[in-house]
């Protein structure tokens, strides 16, 4: 099976709604991935990617906490450190979203017998 490039897109764009950045973003993510690891996801199966989806979104909230304190690092405005901070807890909220997401995934695959570490 080769990756549906028309089936991607179409994925993305409909669960994206309409988020253009985010969406661009993807495809450029895709591509690159194609580069560098070629079809190796098709080996692995969707146990162990839906584990790899649960530690990327973790990475979501981990990144956010030390950027965070990056940003008392930096020479901002009081204002801009606020705003910075709340939309970095949106970040870690819709992580946290994807995270019960995929883990209802995994409570799935594992009612099946599948084992997602």
């Amino acid at each position: 099976m080769r990756r549906d490039r028309a089936i991607e897109v179409a994925f993305i764009e409909a669960a994206a709604r309409g988020e253009r950045a985010f969406i661009e973003h993807v495809a450029a993510r895709l591509e690159a991935g194609q580069e560098l690891y070629g079809d190796q996801w098709r080996g692995r199966g969707v146990a162990e990617l839906v584990g790899e989806l649960l530690e990327e979104a973790a990475d979501v909230g981990a990144w956010s906490a030390l950027t965070l304190q990056a940003v008392d690092l930096e020479p901002l405005a009081d204002a801009d450190r606020l705003r910075l901070g709340a939309l970095l807890t949106v970040a870690v909220q819709h992580a946290a979203g994807a995270h019960a997401a995929l883990c209802s995934a995994r409570a799935l695959l594992a009612a099946r017998g599948e084992v997602v570490r």
